[in-house]
């Protein structure tokens, strides 16, 4: 027999709480779709699945709670269930964890050495006053992260090993070019700024025409979606580029094609569970959304301020045969 948490005579009862099961399930499904459909990257598309794996993580954690909460009132929504096993699919395989672990790590190690070299856009502008960069701490502290990540890897495995290694003959390689000093001109030292640097001089001016062709909503996405494509094609006519890059592809078509056709099997499945387009919430707040759904219905309020709540939680502010 089912609890009575939600019999409160107003005629929604279970039937309420399962719609509202649905439209989170939507959320979830929008919030996995995201990185794969929004962000549509040719070459870095394996980064974007990445972040989906992250999500489904985070996702399947929610889904449990909820199926959880379901079985302790002897209640069963078919969807939800069919998104459980889905994603429970994807966690179970050991080959996916291994490269998603070892494509998290370095990234991390990336980002350590990004955070020692990046300047920031503050401190870039044209009308900002230059700040004095002591070069040899940045020396030290990136031979430091440099040694750190050989030692780290040699705990992780082969892989590790060699990602490591191609990192540091990387830094070695262009250790002249990462740190040059500001020259001195005439007695005075002049710094590079955003105005003055010709590579991020022309990197502004692609974005301004894009701007003003599609407007600023559409710049960053239009850059997103073909800069990677973009970076190989301007550089097809330079000599290291070819030896060192594309020495080892007979055909460019052909090489690039996986990247471009790999339609994943998740997606379908995605679509199967969520019916209709996508419901209209900001992506950073939809992860809230749903914690936020499992919290409350946690909580086990009274069941007339249970489903009301709940109606909020999820943006519900018209009648649910409408919503869903």
């Amino acid at each position: 027999m089912k609890s009575s948490v939600v019999n409160d005579g107003s005629g929604e009862g279970w039937d309420g709480i399962k719609k509202l099961q649905g439209r989170w399930v939507h959320i979830a499904v929008d919030y996995l779709l995201y990185p794969i459909e929004r962000r549509v990257k040719w070459i870095s598309r394996p980064i974007s699945y990445f972040i989906q794996y992250r999500r489904i993580k985070g996702v399947y954690g929610l889904v449990r709670r909820l199926v959880s909460w379901n079985a302790s009132n002897n209640f069963v929504y078919k969807p939800l269930m069919e998104l459980y096993a889905c994603l429970k699919s994807v966690l179970k395989d050991s080959i996916v964890f291994d490269y998603y672990c070892l494509l998290e790590k370095t990234l991390q190690w990336l980002d350590e050495l990004r955070d020692i070299l990046r300047i920031s856009r503050k401190t870039n502008l044209k009308d900002s006053s230059p700040t004095d960069i002591d070069l040899d701490k940045i020396i030290a502290e990136t031979k430091g992260v440099l040694v750190k990540i050989r030692m780290e890897s040699s705990k992780l495995g082969k892989q590790y090993q060699q990602i490591a290694s191609n990192i540091n003959d990387v830094f070695k390689r262009h250790w002249e070019e990462l740190f040059v000093p500001d020259p001195i001109i005439d007695g005075k030292r002049v710094s590079f700024r955003r105005h003055n640097n010709g590579l991020e001089s022309s990197h502004r001016r692609t974005r301004k025409a894009i701007r003003e062709r599609t407007g600023r909503s559409e710049t960053n996405r239009e850059m997103e979606q073909f800069g990677d494509l973009l970076a190989i094609l301007s550089n097809l006519w330079n000599e290291t580029y070819q030896k060192e890059i594309l020495l080892d592809m007979k055909d460019l078509g052909c090489s690039l094609s996986p990247f471009v056709k790999d339609i994943p099997r998740l997606r379908k499945e995605y679509r199967e569970i969520r019916r209709g387009p996508a419901i209209p919430i900001a992506d950073v707040k939809r992860i809230c959304v749903l914690e936020d759904f499992i919290e409350v219905l946690e909580s086990t309020k009274p069941s007339g301020e249970l489903i009301s709540t709940l109606q909020a939680t999820l943006g519900v502010k018209m009648s649910m045969e409408a919503v869903c």
